[in-house]
């Protein structure tokens, strides 16, 4: 039985007890190994965690690159033929025509539209989010294409229209000649290694078995346009009086048609286009008499940049890269 004094002496005991109880120096290395594991137990239940959020969100990330891929190299029509509308896939190595009444509109991929007037024969060739190709056979197309240089591609039987960003009317008539009208951006187009650059606001023709078409302004002088029509049809070295009118009645809005007569031309000819060219637009600093008339391809770049409606040319690694994005993410 324990009594008042006994009590006292027990809670003077009790408060003489240490506040905290530390353990010994020697003995900590001990109890950091033992709490360690868990520490480290609970860093990697974190880290694993983020891992599978990351590799979520990579899964996510890909499934919509490879819609988008898909989504990309995909054509649609929409025919309308006396009153009816019909909307259906188009694919490579499919055909349309369309009567004296009847139109169509493509949506090509994600790039932009193409419009069929009536009387127009097409196939498409090629359908990929890197790389879009039409065949004109006849008829008219009008094209609005918003993408990289290159992507959008066009064949006719005199040439190849290839799509820089732009909008344009493209003609075939029954002869496979081509006609065409740039009204946004620039073209270029192409055959047997020649090459005519469009921009907006100029026209070109271009015949099967003739010249490549030199392009010109639509306000041209009727008589730089008979000039230039006589030119491009007419046989090698039997030209020279429609080269005399083209060099006579250029104005330094038509300095493009000039341009493209350099490498269209040889010897005094060529001179000739070079002197008049020079005094509408004169070179740019770097541009000498002598690298221009050799056709020396900086020289003429960097004189095309210059000239009246020009547009600067992408140099072909930014097409690249463009492409290889196309590839990785279009």
């Amino acid at each position: 039985m324990t009594t008042p004094h006994d009590d006292f002496e027990l809670k003077r005991a009790l408060d003489g007890l240490p506040r905290s109880i530390e353990p010994p120096e020697d003995l900590w290395p001990g109890v950091r190994g033992r709490l360690a594991p868990r520490v480290r137990r609970t860093g990697w239940t974190t880290r694993t965690l983020r891992i599978a959020a990351g590799l979520a969100i990579v899964v996510v990330l890909g499934a919509v690159l490879a819609r988008q891929r898909v989504a990309g190299g995909r054509w649609r029509v929409a025919e309308l033929s006396r009153g009816a509308q019909i909307v259906r896939e188009f694919a490579a190595g499919d055909s349309l025509a369309t009567d004296q009444t009847g139109r169509a509109l493509f949506e090509v991929g994600t790039i932009g539209h193409v419009e069929m007037d009536p009387g127009t024969r097409v196939r498409l060739v090629e359908a990929r989010a890197t790389a879009h190709r039409l065949a004109l056979a006849r008829g008219t197309i009008h094209a609005r294409i918003s993408a990289p240089p290159r992507l959008f591609v066009v064949e006719t039987p005199s040439g190849t229209a290839v799509d820089l960003g732009c909008a344009y009317t493209l003609e075939v008539d029954s002869t496979g000649a081509s006609a065409l009208h740039v009204t946004l951006g620039w073209v270029a187009f192409e055959t047997h290694g020649r090459e005519s650059l469009v921009p907006a606001g100029f026209r070109m023709s271009s015949r099967t078995g003739g010249r490549l078409g030199t392009p010109y302004r639509g306000d041209a002088p009727a008589a730089l346009r008979a000039a230039l029509t006589a030119w491009d049809t007419a046989p090698e070295g039997s030209a020279r009086a429609a080269l005399a009118e083209i060099v006579e009645t250029a104005r330094r809005q038509d300095a493009i048609t000039l341009w493209h007569m350099l490498a269209r031309t040889e010897g005094a000819e060529r001179a000739r286009v070079y002197e008049r060219l020079a005094s509408l637009v004169p070179p740019p600093q770097g541009v000498s008499r002598e690298n221009a008339l050799a056709l020396d391809a900086v020289a003429l770049r960097l004189w095309w940049q210059r000239l009246p409606g020009s547009l600067e040319i992408v140099p072909g690694w930014t097409r690249s890269l463009w492409t290889l994005w196309l590839r990785l993410f279009g």
